[in-house]
């Protein structure tokens, strides 16, 4: 017994868009080709000359998101900085990663200790 296969939406749409542009692009006789192309053309220039203002908005926006996406990216914003003293704690008797390595230091990042109990300083 052989089963039923049901036809989905997109097949659908596909095979309607498909059948819509070969009838109004392709033709055997070359004038009327020509001739169904160059009405799809005009069509196409009058609905971008009606709607110019709305698309040149829709381009302007979405070369500032894309320019602002851009310089997100290359600036590193929300990436720390090695420089930013995130890595430093706020109080000089509290031993923090430095330049030397871990240990005390001052306000400025002047090594002023090492913090291993062990060391012999």
């Amino acid at each position: 017994m052989e089963t039923k296969t049901s036809v989905s939406f997109a097949e659908q749409l596909g095979l309607k868009i498909g059948s819509v542009v070969l009838f109004l692009l392709f033709d055997k006789n070359a004038t009327v080709r020509w001739l169904k192309r160059a009405a799809i053309a005009v069509l196409l220039m009058a609905t971008v000359f009606t709607f110019k203002v709305e698309l040149a908005k829709a381009l302007i926006t979405l070369s500032v998101l894309v320019m602002l996406g851009a310089l997100v990216v290359r600036s590193g914003i929300g990436q720390p900085s090695r420089d930013s003293g995130a890595d430093f704690s706020p109080h000089p008797s509290i031993p923090r990663d430095g330049p030397d390595g871990f240990g005390y230091y001052d306000a400025y990042g002047n090594f002023c200790g090492s913090s291993n109990p062990f060391d012999g300083d």
